[in-house]
């Protein structure tokens, strides 16, 4: 017998959900690659799945998040909107005057290349990143571009951490968190500018970039949905789960709940509830939403004086499940 998952669609039931003990991410042991492709790597997608906190059980989880968390604490998150600008205004000066698209020339490559930099690991990983964005997931299966990408990946992480001794050999939950830290902001943060930039146009926003960017994600999250598994049997808003049973997080609904927002369904930057779920909630919650909020505020920063070309009543999405992310974005540079 099948069971689909429960699917949880509420702002309390969502929280409930990612702030409790007895729900876990589901685990890495998915389909990865065709047996045999990736033998003779070191470090492929399997591999990265099983170092990640992401997708690390109990035990493993705090020490993981840990290592990452102290990366992106020593970047001041100031800084990385100012550098974000600054290789946002380059790319736009190399194109020259005319529309540029801004999904491929700037939503992707800039977040990523100025993260990278700040984690002391080099810009240019740009293409590798997204290649293994894709089958990054558990249930994604992998493949042997994918697996080339993260040994790629893992050679330029593989460095000494500021503060460790010369000749210091990285350990591997260190250079898998580093790889995680651009992959999970890879899709969502390239999303996060892109329905910025179309809902600044829409509704002709000229306020703080912190307002139209919160609201943005309330309104339109880039990471839709996330899944967790119950770990014993548990009650659930209006109903019991089952141990084992798989449960949907509807975070686009959840950000739309009318028990928490007035006017749910209205685009309204100055409105003062603030409580998204676009970055999760509890003990597994994006440790870099303030390094993504001055990422995207940063490209947004480079953008302020472009017009959105054409101003599409229908914008085009991705064909993903649980992303919303512009396919197409164009902006008229002068």
């Amino acid at each position: 017998m099948t069971f689909h998952p429960q699917i949880v669609q509420t702002h309390a039931g969502v929280r409930a959900v990612l702030s409790s003990p007895e729900f876990s991410v589901p685990g890495p042991n998915a389909p990865t690659s065709p047996r045999g492709h990736s033998q003779a790597l070191l470090r492929d997608v399997a591999w990265l799945r099983n170092q990640v906190s992401r997708f690390s059980g109990p035990q493993d989880h705090p020490r993981r998040r840990a290592l990452g968390v102290a990366e992106l604490d020593r970047i001041p998150t100031g800084g990385l909107r100012a550098a974000a600008r600054r290789c946002c205004e380059q790319r736009l000066a190399a194109r020259g005057a005319g529309p540029v698209e801004v999904m491929g020339a700037l939503a992707r490559p800039v977040p990523l290349d100025t993260l990278a930099m700040a984690l002391g690991v080099g810009a240019g990983l740009a293409a590798d990143v997204a290649c293994v964005a894709r089958v990054y997931p558990p249930a994604a299966e992998a493949d042997p571009e994918a697996d080339a990408a993260v040994e790629r990946l893992a050679r330029r992480c593989a460095t000494p951490a500021v503060g460790e001794r010369p000749g210091h050999i990285v350990g591997s939950e260190l250079c898998a968190a580093r790889i995680g830290l651009l992959v999970q902001a890879c899709d969502a943060t390239a999303g996060l500018i892109g329905n910025a930039v179309i809902a600044s146009a829409r509704h002709s926003h000229t306020g703080p970039r912190a307002q139209l960017l919160a609201e943005t994600l309330r309104y339109s999250p880039p990471v839709r949905s996330t899944r967790r598994v119950a770990t014993a049997h548990t009650t659930l808003e209006h109903g019991s789960i089952a141990a084992g049973r798989e449960v949907h997080l509807d975070l686009a609904a959840a950000n739309r709940d009318a028990a928490v927002y007035a006017q749910p369904h209205r685009f309204v930057p100055q409105r003062a509830e603030t409580q998204h779920l676009a970055f999760g909630f509890g003990p597994r919650a994006c440790p870099g939403a303030p390094h993504a909020m001055a990422l995207a505020a940063g490209t947004l920063d480079a953008l302020e004086s472009h017009r959105v070309v054409p101003d599409q009543p229908t914008v085009i999405h991705e064909p993903t499940g649980h992303l919303w992310i512009p396919q197409r974005v164009e902006v008229d540079h002068r």
